[in-house]
């Protein structure tokens, strides 16, 4: 009987974990496999997660009113915008798959999702789906895309990014320890 309810409660505990992260942007999105992406798809994805963090932060612009959010969110649309730029300066077309494909369309529903939220409510989850796209990115950066870049130009774009990243990430770890002290 003990062992049942540690199972419903791990179940339990399992599924508030779930529904909490129904804005979070690649929530049950798979790494993707070395050998599924080439270097277009690579650009694709990464333009499209880019994209998704630019119309997320755009709507933070426009629905917070906390000025520490609005200027994470500045920061976010100008250093994913230059990303984007920096990437397309790799000399390697575009060309989704339907790994990117699903990154896009899921990129969508997460904006579509952060703007059922508004106020302080709003402000929690979008650094919230902030910091789980950047881990995402993160990860997939060091396990997918640097190891599986076959241009060396698409490799030194890739590796600015994680740079960048691992900075935005910080800056959104700390903006979320500061909303939780007040």
């Amino acid at each position: 009987m003990v062992r049942k309810q540690y199972v419903l409660l791990a179940c339990l505990i399992a599924a508030t974990a779930c529904a909490r992260k129904e804005t979070v942007v690649y929530s049950g999105q798979p790494a993707p496999a070395r050998e599924r992406l080439n270097d277009a798809a690579m650009v694709e994805m990464v333009h499209d997660a880019n994209n998704t963090t630019i119309n997320s932060a755009r709507l933070a612009m426009d629905r917070s009113r906390n000025s520490a959010v609005r200027a994470v969110a500045q920061r976010l649309i100008n250093d994913h915008t230059r990303i984007n730029q920096m990437i397309a300066e790799s000399g390697v077309a575009m060309r989704g798959n339907n790994i990117t494909n699903g990154i896009a369309q899921s990129g969508r529903k997460t904006v579509s999702n952060l703007s059922t939220y508004s106020g302080a409510a709003f402000d929690r989850q979008f650094v919230d789906s902030q910091i789980q796209q950047h881990n995402w990115m993160i990860s997939n950066l060091n396990n997918s895309l640097i190891p599986g870049a076959r241009s060396k130009r698409l490799r030194d774009k890739l590796r600015e990014m994680r740079e960048m990243e691992h900075t935005h990430l910080r800056m959104l770890q700390d903006l979320q320890s500061d909303m939780r002290n007040h």
